[in-house]
């Protein structure tokens, strides 16, 4: 296994060049689009003539969050489905171009979703508070184990096998959580109906009775 910087298995903030037609329209990916879990909401877009303030990514690239908060909650993504095949998005994500030849994105980006990894980064932001940066030639100088691409496949294979069962069995668990709700609302409706089968003489009574009523009266 090879131990290599990052920034020698992909471009780190590539060229914005898409050669497409200035009144061509492709995805627009602001911060609140990325979640920590690495969708992206793609609803927006934006003309190609408009993208000057802002980063520029294709199909494939990865994005990380390189300012705080989010950057340590763990935004960021594999960029898949852009319109055009391109996105303008914040200046606040670091894009990275994998060498596909020596790093699966999968790899990298599971590599880069760390939260050690990502703890290490905050050690080393730069700006005031509340507004401190990741710089790029820093995560690009950051080393990453880099065994070979068919090691790289089994690995990330069995990850996404456990994630897909952990989805399943949080499925499970939400459903039995609401089949537990169900279960005691029947419960209390049949105690408290007609048809229950003990013999209780239930008295009746007013709210004020049995509890005190406190009165706004201003």
């Amino acid at each position: 296994m090879k131990i290599m910087r990052i920034d020698q298995v992909c471009e780190v903030n590539p060229s914005k060049a898409t050669n497409l037609d200035p009144n061509t329209t492709i995805s627009f990916v602001p911060m609140d689009s990325v979640s920590t879990t690495g969708h992206i909401n793609l609803d927006k877009t934006i003309p190609v003539g408009k993208v000057k303030n802002y980063s520029v990514f294709r199909n494939g690239d990865i994005i990380f969050a390189k300012i705080t908060p989010c950057m340590e909650n763990g935004k960021g993504a594999i960029v898949t489905g852009l319109k055009e095949g391109y996105a303008a998005g914040s200046t606040e994500f670091i894009v990275l171009r994998p060498n596909t030849d020596i790093i699966q994105r999968e790899w990298l980006y599971l590599f880069l979703a760390q939260k050690s990894f990502r703890l290490y980064c905050q050690q080393h932001t730069t700006g005031s508070a509340g507004q401190k940066r990741v710089p790029p030639k820093f995560l690009g100088a950051c080393e990453i184990p880099i065994p070979s691409i068919q090691e790289q496949q089994c690995t990330v294979s069995r990850i996404e096998e456990l994630f897909s069962n952990l989805d399943e069995a949080l499925r499970t668990l939400r459903e039995a959580k609401q089949q537990l709700i169900k279960y005691r609302r029947a419960v209390v409706k049949y105690y408290l109906s007609e048809s229950c089968p003990l013999s209780i003489e239930w008295e009746q009574t007013t709210v004020g009775q049995v509890c005190d009523c406190l009165v706004d009266r201003k």
